[in-house]
């Protein structure tokens, strides 16, 4: 599928997001607590893009980031 926006006169052509996440949940067990970090996100990403994550402490944004890094796996 392929999206056409037009910002500021100029006509922007999208095709595949160049990051997807769907339905993406991490949780952290332990012996005393049961945390979710990041529950049921998604969002796409396209060429020429600047996204922002921004949120409270412990909000979940490292987690966030470490996930799309692969450094995590949810």
């Amino acid at each position: 599928m392929t999206l056409t926006e037009t910002i500021w006169s100029r006509t922007i052509t999208k095709s595949e997001p160049l990051l997807r996440l769907q339905g993406v949940t991490r949780r952290f067990f332990n012996s005393r607590h049961n945390t979710t970090a990041v529950e049921g996100l998604s969002f796409d990403v396209y060429e020429g893009e600047f996204v922002c994550i921004v949120g409270p402490s412990g909000g979940g944004k490292s987690t966030l980031l470490n996930l799309i890094a692969g450094l995590d796996a949810p």
